[in-house]
């Protein structure tokens, strides 16, 4: 059986802008089918098919597909063994985790998955040769923050492999939300053996890397150009009498309006919709708005020394000067909700009083044009400028073109 659907836009806006929720909608258009095929529509390529270096959504929703790791997060966001024969064993003080492994997890050549490829994984994500955008995530690992500056050797990464299906994990300080960051592609396991061999050729391809989750990357010709590609059963998947679907086909799609007509053609079973398409089909008797764990940002450049966005008035003054509200209401309008800091709503909640993150942080994300001119002209006198011109970079799709053009006009 295939069910089709109608996306509402999968990402959100953001100077630390919007938290994100989709808008699905299921249409009944269903049709037998020997072949379990589903197609699928993304707005952009995908940029990265590594578990270290990938950034950004269209790459993680294809590496959650066809990797796997301690844990997976069930329907409520909750974590779940996955990679892990069960839950963690967890120390008193917080700082311990002892995991057994599930003995019948296999990579897509037959080879066991071993708490080896978690050492590895880890290991090569936090080497700061590796550059992994996502690798500060290891700063709640014990000496995670000083191998990340250089101070210390990836080999001294708290995880050890106590046998082959057994780890160990320090922590250096107690994480409540540690569950959460075992179900993320960053943590997962890696072959040591294929990423060696490969060498800069290491997933650039789908036949470039083996698979341990659900599905196979196939067809998948160059990471950041191709435009089709597709996920294929794997048949050494430990728990593949769960999968229902024997193939995923993605399309690249980038405007919303093209892709509505390929849906109303039967030529994609989902479509991603942006503005006014979105508005326009919020009506829709099976137009769901579902959140995504997720938040979207601008970052400024601070590489330079001579950067200006080194100032923090200047950051403060462009971030006071953005209508989060207004943005997600009449610039996308497809349920996406304005966020306050960097962790999305319902991600993390404080251990003691069960309130959701998002609601005890302190956050300097409003809306404040007073606020944003006072900073503004404090960083004019820090800077000694008058003005300051500078280039916002936008993905090439529908919804981000558009953010782009709005905080052009708050700025």
């Amino acid at each position: 059986m295939k069910k089709k659907k109608l996306f509402g836009l999968m990402l959100v806006s953001t100077v630390l802008l919007t938290a994100c929720t989709t808008g699905d909608t299921a249409e009944s258009s269903e049709a037998e089918s020997e072949s379990q095929e589903f197609n699928l529509s993304v707005v952009q390529e995908m940029p990265s098919a590594d578990l270290s270096l990938a950034m950004d959504t269209i790459s993680f929703t294809a590496l959650n597909n066809v990797y796997e790791g301690i844990y997976r997060l069930d329907e409520n966001n909750e974590p779940q063994p996955a990679g892990a024969a069960e839950m963690a064993e967890i120390s008193e003080d917080g700082l311990t985790y002892n995991i057994k492994l599930r003995e019948d997890a296999k990579w897509s050549n037959g080879d066991p998955v071993t708490a080896d490829d978690y050492v590895y994984g880890w290991q090569r994500t936090v080497d700061p040769e590796t550059a992994s955008e996502y690798a500060y995530l290891y700063g709640y690992v014990e000496n995670g923050d000083d191998i990340i500056e250089g101070d210390k050797d990836p080999s001294e990464l708290g995880i050890t492999a106590v046998n082959d299906y057994e780890l160990e994990i320090k922590l250096d300080t107690p994480t409540p939300f540690f569950d959460n960051l075992l179900a993320f592609a960053s943590f997962f396991p890696q072959p040591q053996e294929i990423v060696e061999e490969k060498g800069e050729d290491y997933a650039k391809t789908g036949d470039d890397s083996v698979y341990n989750g659900p599905f196979t990357l196939t067809e998948f010709e160059g990471a950041g150009s191709d435009t089709e590609w597709s996920y294929t059963a794997n048949d050494e998947y430990w728990d593949k009498d769960s999968v229902n679907l024997d193939k995923i086909n993605v399309s690249v799609v980038k405007e919303s309006s093209t892709g509505l007509n390929l849906f109303r053609d039967g030529q994609t079973d989902d479509v991603v919709l942006t503005g006014e398409l979105a508005q326009q089909n919020a009506n829709d008797p099976e137009y769901q708005s579902v959140k995504e764990a997720r938040t979207s940002y601008v970052e400024l450049n601070q590489e330079d020394e001579d950067s200006p966005f080194r100032n923090k008035n200047l950051r403060l003054a462009l971030s006071y000067a953005i209508d989060r509200e207004s943005l997600v209401e009449q610039v996308l309008g497809d349920g996406s909700v304005a966020s306050t800091n960097l962790l999305p709503e319902e991600t993390g909640k404080d251990p003691d009083t069960d309130e959701d993150f998002t609601e005890v942080s302190d956050s300097t994300l409003e809306y404040d044009p007073e606020k944003a001119q006072e900073h503004w002209e404090k960083a004019k006198e820090e800077l000694d400028i008058d003005s300051l011109e500078f280039d916002l970079l936008a993905e090439d799709t529908d919804s981000t073109k558009r953010v782009g053009e709005y905080i052009q006009g708050a700025w």
